[in-house]
């Protein structure tokens, strides 16, 4: 017979051993106090049996109080998302972004006569108006952004609401309350290739901007935000093709009151006040219409854009066609070293261009509008020198070449000089001479030099 072995089997050997003996306990006549013993123990079994139900029951209570904490998480808790910065809002899998900077401008004019006195417009240079030198600060660029990502079976849908305080007309005045009026630059939407509402115009290279201190920037870039309808469409890896459709709005000059020698500016808005008396300002019979392609290589990236344009006649006039061309390239020329470079060419399309208002046509007496042809380049060469410090030279110009009276804009001429220092993280230190000429029609020109310094904080 095989002896079994009690080491091995010991736990069984002793949980049998003890049923049979309670068994036996319960099938053997016993004497009083065994009964006593025998219902002792099964009051023991009963309480015991009684607490375990006690225990399943306060665990199914905790498993569901915990599962209420997780759904109170999902619906109610603002969590943090995967990038820096994002938060996920309650009940949703939507990832927003809020953020910004708080901007100081100190602006000291040594030469010249600049009419903005918080921008440089090298188009408000006044031509023999003499130096005037002043000092003046503002925070109107600070900024505030909120963007938001929310994943679809259409593609991710986005958002982006974006304002500064460069709003038209302060709310009070410097001697006062220093109150600027807040204004959107970015109200835009996407879903998946197609996109909406008010951005960069399609048109424009954004990505080839001179960054510079002053919030103008150089003259003859392009530049504009407006409403638009647009749809994105990558081929391949590296290029990507975008057409829209976007709000246009003719800014020219008219010849008003029948005399050729003096022209007036075409008021914004559907309908001019006096002295125009009535005129319908609003020309635009269409939306202008833009298309570019962009391609990003290991050099950088070129880009190319068109727009086209059609402005309606005045009071039954002829209308007139518009068009512009865009090249546009941002190169990695060495390390450290970045070149950025644009040009613009058209008929009809100065309001596209920095210091181009009231430049993309005439009225003349007869109602026909006459488009403007106009150049603008811009170029920005930047060295990082460490990763703290950044050096940059840019250089823009715009040229008319319709002009019609002595006093019109011939050339204007920009040139930015920066430092930016950048010692703590989201802290930016710059300072910047700024020179401009501008050149009339008739050969007269001024210059006007600016310094510039500025503390930005990022959040």
């Amino acid at each position: 017979m095989r002896r079994i072995d009690r080491g091995r089997y010991g736990f069984v050997f002793h949980t049998l051993a003890g049923m049979g003996f309670v068994a036996a306990l319960l099938c053997t006549p016993r004497p009083a106090f065994a009964q006593t013993e025998l219902e002792l123990l099964k009051q023991q079994l009963e309480a015991l049996s009684q607490r375990i139900e006690q225990l399943e029951a306060e665990n199914a209570v905790q498993t569901e109080r915990v599962a209420e904490v997780e759904e109170t998480i999902e619906t109610e808790v603002v969590r943090s998302g995967n990038s820096l910065g994002d938060l996920i809002l309650p009940g949703t899998n939507t990832r927003i972004q809020i953020g910004g900077f708080v901007k100081g401008d100190f602006i000291y004019d040594a030469s010249g006569d600049i009419g903005a006195d918080d921008l440089f417009v090298a188009s408000s240079i006044g031509v023999g108006e003499g130096d005037d030198r002043r000092f003046t600060a503002h925070a109107r660029e600070s900024r505030l952004f909120v963007r938001t990502t929310t994943p679809s079976s259409f593609g991710p849908i986005k958002t982006l609401f974006e304002a500064d305080f460069f709003g038209f007309g302060p709310i009070g005045t410097e001697v006062l309350t220093n109150s600027f009026s807040f204004r959107i630059r970015h109200l835009y939407g996407e879903v998946g290739p197609i996109g909406g509402g008010q951005f960069w115009t399609n048109f424009m290279p954004i990505e080839t901007f001179a960054r510079t201190v002053d919030f103008q920037g150089t003259a003859g870039a392009s530049f504009i935000r407006q409403t638009q309808l647009r749809y994105t469409q990558p081929i391949g890896e590296r290029l990507v093709v975008r057409a829209s459709l976007e709000n246009s709005e003719f800014s020219g000059r008219i010849d008003a009151d029948g005399d050729p020698t003096t022209l007036d500016l075409v008021p914004f808005g559907d309908t001019a006040p006096p002295p125009l008396g009535g005129l319908e300002a609003s020309l635009d019979v269409a939306p202008d219409v833009t298309l570019t392609a962009l391609y990003n290589g290991d050099f950088g990236l070129v880009r190319g854009a068109v727009v086209g344009r059609r402005f309606g006649g005045q009071d039954g006039g002829d209308g007139a066609f518009g068009f512009g061309l865009n090249a546009a390239a941002r190169l990695n020329l060495w390390e450290g070293g970045t070149g950025l470079a644009s040009v613009t060419w058209g008929h009809g399309v100065g309001r596209y261009i920095i210091d181009g208002v009231g430049l993309d046509g005439v009225i003349d007496a007869d109602g026909d509008v006459e488009t403007i042809e106009s150049l603008g380049f811009s170029a920005q060469l930047q060295q990082k020198v460490t990763d703290d410090i950044t050096l940059g030279v840019a250089y823009g110009r715009y040229d008319v070449f319709d002009t019609f009276l002595p006093g019109d804009i011939d050339t204007l001429q920009t040139l930015h000089a920066s430092i930016f220092l950048s010692p703590f993280d989201r802290v930016t230190f710059g300072g910047e001479l700024i020179f401009g000429m501008r050149e009339n029609a008739d050969g007269a020109d001024d210059t006007a030099l600016r310094f510039q310094t500025s503390v930005q904080v990022s959040f």
